[in-house]
């Protein structure tokens, strides 16, 4: 419930992952059918589940498709960019307080932007930990771009502590 007790309002969910401390807690985002981009906390302990709270993402144009609960609080976030005339709107990693304000964001590398289509970062996950100095941040591209070859998609890897991309391609079932 919101702090008038009433149900939280929620439309085009794009983005799913559990939590890293309490297994009955799952996070969803907003797709970008919304303008505000947001960040839901589900209890998914109660039968049905119910979403708990509602972070707004930042004040940006934000296509948010992916989202992870970081182990030391705060979240990984991806949100698609558009490559059509008139949108300036890129392909990010988000790390996002546990408040939902932006903290950074990571755009890709303007060689690998070069070769976007209409598709973009699709989901995210990580690896590792900030305190360990190794973590990670894995993200996909939902299609192929103009430099894959058909029916092979990139997989990104975005080491945080060294600010480094690589990247590989990932065949497709049919």
């Amino acid at each position: 419930a919101d702090e008038r007790g009433l149900p939280i309002p929620w439309v085009a969910l794009s983005g799913l992952a559990g939590d890293p401390t309490d297994r009955d807690t799952l996070w969803a985002v907003s797709d970008s059918y919304l303008a505000q981009a947001y960040a839901y906390r589900i209890d998914v302990d109660s039968h049905p589940a119910v979403i708990e709270k509602r972070l707004a993402i930042g004040g940006f144009d934000f296509d948010l498709e992916g989202i992870v609960a970081r182990r030391e609080g705060g979240f990984w976030l991806a949100s698609e960019g558009r490559t059509n005339v008139g949108s300036s709107r890129p392909n990010l990693l988000i790390r996002a307080s546990g408040s939902g304000a932006v903290l950074e964001t990571v755009p890709l590398p303007p060689s690998l932007v070069a070769q976007a289509t209409s598709s973009g970062f699709e989901g995210v996950t990580v690896t590792g930990s900030a305190a360990k100095g190794d973590e990670t941040v894995w993200a996909v591209i939902q299609r192929e771009w103009a430099d894959d070859p058909p029916g092979f998609v990139k997989l990104a890897r975005y080491e945080v502590a060294a600010r480094r991309w690589t990247f590989a391609r990932y065949p497709l079932d049919a």
